[in-house]
């Protein structure tokens, strides 16, 4: 699976005038986790939707498996087996949690054996609520929702955007261990937080953003030996 790749490299992005990504270059491969912080406005929420489709880039490459994609779209992203869950989870709020599940099915890439038990089985508190509309869901079942749905696409690697912010403690156990299982069946994952706090239990390596570029990067040795810049990135007190 060494070769089973997510990259941007070397990426510019801009919202209109503003240019949001300054050369940012980041990776997973399957199994791994990465993670991805830095302080509001750095840029975080800018890299996954860029490296799922959402966001053409100005100048730099998506490549998936090696493979240098040309203006992928949204589809074309879902179809290579990547699966983005932004932050505000987008889920629908009049349908039912089993309704939400079984919508993915539509759109999952071929030859999945994922189907909505599957998703209930990695979060029974989901088989619970199965007949609970979307509104009346508390914070993490709609986290726990979010992920179920994305998993039900077969997702080769998982965007995920903010999925412990607001959480309490417990639920942020919970979807933690969630993740370890997702990520033993040989998923990749993306796991953007404000700090490295959650992520440090999961990730191998980490990268950090700074007012669009990519500040700090390195692996768990690095981060423990280097903690004085990466707490001062994460703080916005680092010199410029």
């Amino acid at each position: 699976m060494e070769h089973e790749t997510l990259a941007m490299e070397a990426a510019d992005v801009f919202y209109g005038a503003a240019q949001a990504l300054h050369g940012v270059s980041l990776s997973v491969a399957r199994g791994e986790v990465v993670a991805l912080a830095g302080r509001n406005g750095a840029g975080k929420s800018t890299t996954l939707k860029a490296m799922s489709g959402l966001l053409p880039l100005s100048a730099g490459v998506l490549r998936l498996d090696g493979k240098a994609l040309s203006t992928p779209t949204p589809e074309d992203m879902n179809r290579g087996g990547i699966a983005y869950v932004p932050e505000d989870r987008q889920i629908f709020p009049t349908l039912t949690v089993e309704e939400n599940l079984a919508i993915a099915k539509v759109v999952r890439r071929g030859g999945s054996t994922w189907g909505v038990d599957d998703a209930f089985a990695l979060f029974p508190r989901l088989a619970e609520r199965r007949r609970a509309l979307g509104q009346a869901l508390s914070g993490g079942e709609k986290q726990m929702l979010a992920i179920g749905r994305a998993m039900i696409c077969a997702p080769r690697f998982l965007l995920l955007d903010e999925p412990m912010e607001g959480l309490a403690p417990n639920i942020v156990s919970g979807l933690v261990e969630s993740i370890r299982s997702i990520v033993a069946t040989g998923v990749g994952v993306i796991l953007v937080e404000q700090n490295f706090r959650v992520p440090a239990e999961l990730a191998s390596r980490f990268v950090i953003l700074d007012s669009g570029r990519v500040g700090w990067a390195g692996d768990k040795a690095a981060l423990e030996t280097d903690t004085a810049r990466v707490s001062s990135l994460l703080s916005g007190t680092a010199a410029t």
